[in-house]
């Protein structure tokens, strides 16, 4: 057992620090919320169809909330660290997040 968890934690290692996007297909819930612990330091969205109003990113080093804008990626403060990301919006509001490798940040 403790291989295969070793095993998944050198994956994520590794996706982490991999060139290409990372996409996760998303969708806030009937309570309004969406939510997924980021791999990656620099975010956006795309193929939004419904309302994001807000997000909120909580961290081991601080939190921050603001609103949504369609029209720009999103950069973690470089101090923060181990962050999960928190969209609230319509429910059934449907999107791709992107988790931008560090070239195209």
């Amino acid at each position: 057992m403790r291989a295969g968890l070793e095993r998944a934690q050198r994956e994520i290692e590794n996706l982490e620090d991999a060139d290409g996007t990372i996409v996760i297909s998303g969708n806030i819930d009937r309570a309004n919320y969406f939510s997924h612990a980021l791999l990656r330091s620099a975010f956006a969205f795309r193929k939004v169809e419904g309302d994001i109003a807000e997000l909120r990113l909580h961290c081991d080093k601080g939190y921050v909330g603001f609103m949504y804008d369609a029209d720009i990626s999103y950069k973690v403060e470089p101090n923060y660290r181990d962050c999960s990301l928190t969209a609230i919006g319509t429910p059934g509001t449907t999107f791709e997040l992107l988790e931008l490798s560090p070239s195209e940040q």
